[in-house]
């Protein structure tokens, strides 16, 4: 029988199409059966037809019979249909063949079958193209009391949209007359100007302009001026009630630079510039450095005070501030080694970096209903960490799904140690909690109890909930007993080794400013399923410890572009209220694998979430190519080869690409038999710890640039070093 994708019902009866017939032999004419070869079909872009119908944006697959053929029903592109999507010529059906053509087609109206072969190709539209094609250009001038202009593209049609003020007034004013008072120009513009006239700094150019108020009033006049001759410059004043004096802003003496000895004092250092001064100088913050000098001055450009900011130099650069009202303010210390965290509670100020660290993964593999124990997690960061809490909740963030079964957390306690056991007495850093029954969540108190700095520590809790009702059981690496009152104890006794973890656990967590974070974006193989701590032994959090990062797991078990290509979707706004990541590592696609049925759906995949990612995880995006998996079809690895092709191409700005897949494969078809994951060493799927090294290891090149060396090239820049 023939292979047909044609609905018994239809279900947009609106919505003109076409039944197209594919009938395919190979190249010896009919002497081998083309039986088991595919043709995808997939729309460029949504349909709106009459009626409300959508046609999604979507695409569908045909498997040719023993004859080599098939049938599928398909929109029409009809220029006498009444339907605005009939006709318009921005879409296009893409057709993809599994012996490697590939097509954009569009289907003439119709009641009758029609061949594929007989659809002949349109114009070929790639990518954002086929949304965003301009067939035209359009320009409007309206005048208006203001100057404005606008852009927008409609139907293809670019739209130029001008609003000028009337009577045609020019922005040039030409060259004023020798004898005119700047004083007096006040109508914004550009003005020549000679030298010699009333309140000019000399020849050039004058730029006007005027801020006003939200009802119109004009409330300041500025005048920018580009002094011309051998040695330009640039001045800049303003009118609020009078006329302010003219300020140096750009040019070899806006900025003054003099070298100071040893014999100087920064108090005299008055005039705005940069003063790089020598050990020894009166009242400087301490050893060599660089002063750079401003002022503040009044509306009627009367100066209020003076300013100074200071950089140390030498192997642990500092900054220092301070002020002149009436008489000079104390140095204040502003660099991060001046940070004292605080006791108090709440949030962090600016001086500190708040960062999501994971101690179990966001997706539920399953339930579980056991009254209680104990549990150790794993904490082992390179950067300090000075203050932070822990989050609690029974639910499943890559489902939305919130648990209605509570319970009890019956203290927490920290210290260092592995393996299950303290090496000395933990620290009791919490009481008790309660987890609500509704699936919300609960946070301790902030803990000022600092852990990470290289030094492997546990987080230890105790908890209790009811038997009747499951909680949530999520993949997470640790220790766990049956026993809620080991929580407390230094012994590892009754202890055991866990990949699965009751509830959901992580920490928020305040750093210096300065500490990169790099995020991970994936699926169990970035949470390290497969490896002997997950999460802790990822290739994230191995890659972090190297470099001296945090890492923030965005890491989903079971996921897969395809169920992130919703922009409203509540797994993209878990950790919104955090500063975006350094970077992120783009590592999803294992699971699309199993169903995209050409690596033009993968790509389309990988296109469609990208702007997500930058927008909710972070804006420098790297990526890495897909593993192999032993469990895959030679058609899905052609499709993950030809992935990663596109990949290291640095589509869409992507910053860099590394090869993970050759980390971990000699053959890219399956994992090297040492990198194999679980504990026996037979899971194909997932590398284990030395594969999770393996992947850290691809990562070659600096992806997070050093915030110091940028500071100290910044500084060198300004002061010409």
């Amino acid at each position: 029988m023939t292979s047909i994708i044609v609905p018994p019902v239809d279900l947009a009866p609106g919505l003109p199409s076409r039944v197209v017939t594919i009938s395919a032999t190979d190249v010896t004419e009919g002497g081998t059966s083309m039986a088991g070869a595919t043709v995808a079909f997939a729309l460029s872009s949504t349909l709106d037809a009459s009626g409300g119908v959508v046609v999604a944006r979507t695409s569908a697959l045909i498997t040719l019979d023993a004859q080599g053929k098939g049938q599928i029903r398909l929109p029409v592109y009809d220029t006498a249909a009444s339907q605005t999507w009939c006709n318009d010529d921005n879409w296009a059906i893409i057709v993809s063949t599994s012996w490697g053509d590939r097509k954009a087609v569009r289907v003439p109206a119709g009641t009758t079958s029609i061949p594929l072969s007989s659809l002949p190709p349109v114009r070929p539209l790639r990518g954002r193209e086929l949304q965003w094609a301009i067939t035209g250009v359009s320009v409007s001038v309206t005048e208006g009391a203001q100057w404005d202009a606008s852009v927008s593209l409609s139907g293809g049609v670019l739209d130029f949209d001008f609003i000028v003020p009337p009577g045609g007034t020019a922005f040039w004013k030409g060259s004023l007359d020798p004898s005119v008072d700047l004083d007096t120009v006040t109508t914004p513009g550009l003005y020549g100007v000679w030298s010699g006239s009333p309140n000019a700094p000399g020849s050039g150019l004058l730029l006007v302009s005027e801020v006003r108020t939200t009802g119109g009033v004009v409330s300041q006049v500025n005048h920018v001026f580009y002094l011309t001759g051998s040695s330009p410059q640039i001045m800049m004043r303003f009118r609020g009630s009078v006329w302010a004096a003219w300020t140096w802003v750009g040019g070899k003496d806006a900025m003054r630079v003099q070298q100071w000895g040893n014999t100087g004092d920064l108090n005299d250092a008055t005039a705005p510039g940069v003063y790089p001064y020598w050990s020894g100088t009166a009242n400087a913050p301490g050893g060599s450095g660089v002063v750079v000098t401003s002022e503040l001055r009044t509306n009627a450009g009367t100066l209020s005070q003076v300013q100074q900011i200071a950089f140390t130099t030498g192997s642990n650069p500092e900054i220092h501030m301070r002020f002149r009202g009436s008489v000079w303010a104390a140095w204040t210390r502003m660099d991060a080694g001046a940070i004292v965290i605080p006791p108090s509670e709440g949030g962090g100020g600016a001086a500190f970096r708040r960062v999501p660290l994971a101690l179990t993964t966001a997706t539920a593999t399953g339930e579980e209903s056991v009254g209680g124990g104990a549990i150790r997690f794993p904490l082992d960061y390179a950067p300090r960490v000075g203050r932070w809490r822990l989050h609690i909740r029974n639910h499943n963030y890559a489902s939305n799904t919130s648990y209605q079964s509570g319970g009890q957390v019956t203290g927490v306690w920290i210290g260092p140690g592995w393996g299950g056991a303290f090496t000395t007495a933990p620290s009791q850093v919490s009481g008790a909690l309660t987890i609500p029954t509704d699936g919300s969540e609960v946070v301790t108190p902030w803990i000022n109890a600092p852990f990470g700095d290289g030094v492997q520590q546990m987080l230890s809790v105790g908890w209790s909930a009811p038997t009747d009702t499951p909680h949530v059981l999520v993949p997470g690496g640790g220790w766990r007993s049956t026993s809620a009152a080991s929580a407390s104890a230094a012994s590892g006794a009754g202890f055991s080794a866990t990949a699965w973890i009751p509830f959901d656990w992580w920490i928020e967590a305040e750093a210096a400013p300065d500490v990169p974070t790099k995020a991970g974006w994936g699926n169990s193989i970035t949470a390290g399923t497969g490896t002997t701590l997950i999460v802790n032994d990822s290739w994230l959090s191995q890659h972090c410890r190297a470099t001296g990062a945090l890492p923030i797991h965005w890491a989903y078990p079971g996921s897969g572009m395809s169920l992130w290509m919703n922009p409203q979707d509540p797994k993209w706004s878990r950790w919104a209220d955090f500063p975006k990541a350094d970077v992120v590592i783009h590592a999803m696609g294992q699971n699309d694998l199993g169903t995209a049925a050409s690596a033009q759906v993968m790509r389309d995949r990988f296109e469609t979430t990208l702007p997500m990612v930058r927008e909710h995880i972070s804006p420098t995006v790297v990526v890495s190519t897909i593993t192999p998996h032993a469990g895959k079809t030679e058609a899905q690895n052609a499709i993950r080869r030809q992935h990663a092709t596109y990949l290291k191409s640095l589509p869409l700005g992507v910053r860099d690409c590394f090869d993970f897949a050759a980390a971990v494969s000699n053959d890219d078809v399956a994992l090297r038999p040492e990198f194999r994951g679980g504990p026996a060493g037979t899971d194909e799927l997932h590398p284990n710890t030395a594969g999770a090294a393996a992947m850290a290891a691809a990562i070659t090149r600096p992806i997070v640039a050093s915030p110091a060396a940028d500071a100290l090239a910044a500084y060198e820049s300004a002061i010409g070093a």
